[in-house]
């Protein structure tokens, strides 16, 4: 799930919304005649864009990617699912030591994406035995297994 599109979209909003903003709360469009005035919004939409991209995401049969790391979804040996701020973090690791992790709502908002990625987890959790923790549990509705924390 790629979001190079919405970083550029959030860009462009931004470079419109410092636009307009600055031109309401001053009530003067002469600002706009300044040539090195432009290069406000022009520095400060960019940053804008970079806050919002967000890496791709991508799955196969047995396995999930965020840009270059990828995990063996039917090898995992942990699930978690954290909550460092407002939103939810999915903490994969397989067998093989490889982890990635990723917002939740990311994955989520791929329905395919998110089958794939789930059926993987949950044939690591009650065939493989993953450890998971219990937000992990509750949030993605998975089985107790004996190796929990």
């Amino acid at each position: 799930m790629t979001s190079k599109r919405n970083a550029v979209l959030s860009g462009i909003g931004g470079f419109l919304l410092i636009t307009v903003g600055y031109t309401v709360l001053h009530q003067d469009i002469g600002w706009m005649s300044i040539w090195w005035m432009w290069l406000i919004p022009l520095v400060i939409a960019p940053l804008i864009a970079l806050a919002m991209r967000s890496e791709s995401c991508s799955a196969g049969a047995d396995w999930f990617a965020i840009g270059k790391r990828f995990v063996d979804t039917y090898a995992l040996s942990s699930v978690e699912v954290k909550a460092p701020t407002h939103y939810r973090e999915l903490e994969l690791e397989d067998s093989s030591g490889r982890r990635t992790s990723v917002q939740l709502m990311t994955v989520q908002a791929n329905r395919d994406l998110w089958d794939l990625v789930y059926n993987g987890i949950l044939h690591s959790v009650v065939h493989g035995g993953a450890d998971t923790n219990a937000l992990a549990r509750r949030a993605l509705k998975l089985p107790t297994t004996s190796g929990e924390h």
